[in-house]
C-alpha cells in the first residue's frame, strides 16, 4: 500500500491555475498559499483545519512585492532569487510538513496542464533547462519563467518526492483521493491572458478547444461521488485592462451585447496590441 492509500477521503480538493494557486504579483509564498481561493472557500464551509494548502518554505524563486521595497538594492534582490532558487532545486525541497496536498493549483496552467504534467514531467524540463549547471542570479532570471512553472508543479504534485507521485497529474491525483467536492479554475492561460494583456486576438482559443474537451472526459472519469465545480471565466470585454482606443468612445457607448469599434491594452507584460470589434465578438 502507498501513502495516498492510507490517507482519509477529502471533503474538498480544487484544481487549476495561478487563481487558485494563490499568485499575487507574480509571486507564491505560504502566506499567500494559506490565503488562496480554494482555502477561503474551505473557511467557508468550517473545514479549513482540514484543507492542505502548499506550505512553501520560502517564495517560489521571486518575491516581487518585496523586491519593490529593496529598490535599488539590485544585488540584495539578485542574491535573494538565488537563494530561493537553490533552496527549491533539489527534489524534494526541505520543509513540507505534508505528502500530498489538497489544493493542486499551479500558476500558467492549461487546459491540458492539468491532465498531462506531472513530477516527472517537471523534473525533464528542468534537466533540459540545465537547471543544475546554473549558479548565478543572472542564470536564473534568463530562464524564470520556465523554472518557476517546473519547480511549482515538482512541489505541488509531490512534496516529498514520492515514487507513487511521481507520474501522476493533478486529475489522477483527485481520482485516487476521491474528493467529496473538487473546484476546478482553468483556461485563463488559454488564451484570455493574451487578449486581456497583450491585446492579442489569440488563436489559442480555438485551439485550446480539443484539450478542453480531453479534460473535460477526465473529469467526467472521477468517482461518481466527487461533486465537480467549474469557475466561470469573464469575457475580455469585461476586463479593465482593456479600453476603448478613442477615450472619447467612452461617451458613445455601444448598445447592449455590442462593443466599441477598437480596444487597446492599458498595460502589457509583452507589447502593445490592439483589438477591433470583430475579434472581440469572436
Amino acid at each position: 500500500m502507498g501513502v495516498l492509500d492510507n490517507l482519509p477521503q477529502p471533503e474538498l480538493m480544487a484544481i487549476g491555475d495561478s487563481i487558485y494557486n494563490g499568485v499575487r504579483s507574480l509571486s507564491i509564498n505560504n502566506e499567500l498559499s494559506q490565503l488562496s481561493a480554494p482555502s477561503l472557500v474551505a473557511e467557508g464551509l468550517g473545514i479549513r483545519g482540514r484543507f492542505a494548502c502548499p506550505d512553501y518554505g520560502r517564495p517560489m524563486l521571486i518575491d516581487f512585492e518585496k523586491y519593490v521595497h529593496m529598490l535599488p538594492d539590485v544585488g540584495g534582490i539578485k542574491a535573494d532569487i538565488l537563494d530561493n532558487f537553490r533552496y527549491w532545486l533539489p527534489a524534494p525541497a526541505p520543509g513540507s510538513g505534508l505528502p500530498v496536498f489538497d489544493n493542486l493549483s499551479i500558476a500558467s496552467t492549461v487546459y491540458r496542464d492539468l491532465i498531462e504534467r506531472t513530477a516527472q514531467t517537471a523534473e525533464v524540463e528542468l534537466r533540459a533547462m540545465n537547471a543544475g549547471q546554473i549558479d548565478d542570479a543572472d542564470g536564473v532570471i534568463a530562464q524564470l519563467a520556465g523554472l518557476y512553472f517546473a519547480l511549482n508543479t515538482r512541489f505541488v504534485l509531490n512534496p516529498r518526492g514520492l515514487d507513487e507521485l511521481m507520474d501522476k497529474s493533478a486529475v489522477e491525483i483527485a481520482a485516487i483521493r476521491k474528493p467529496k467536492v473538487l473546484l476546478v479554475n482553468i483556461g485563463s492561460n488559454d488564451g484570455l491572458y493574451s487578449m486581456a494583456f497583450d491585446a492579442r486576438p489569440d488563436i489559442r482559443y480555438a485551439s485550446a478547444r480539443p484539450a478542453l474537451q480531453d479534460l473535460v472526459d477526465a473529469l467526467a472519469d472521477l468517482p461518481a461521488e466527487t461533486e465537480i465545480y467549474f469557475n466561470g471565466l469573464v469575457l475580455p470585454s469585461t476586463v479593465s485592462n482593456l479600453m476603448p482606443v478613442d477615450y472619447y468612445a467612452t461617451n458613445n457607448r455601444p448598445p447592449a451585447g455590442g462593443y466599441y469599434a477598437e480596444y487597446e491594452n492599458a498595460f502589457s507584460t509583452g507589447s502593445y496590441g490592439t483589438i477591433d470589434a470583430a475579434q472581440m465578438a469572436a
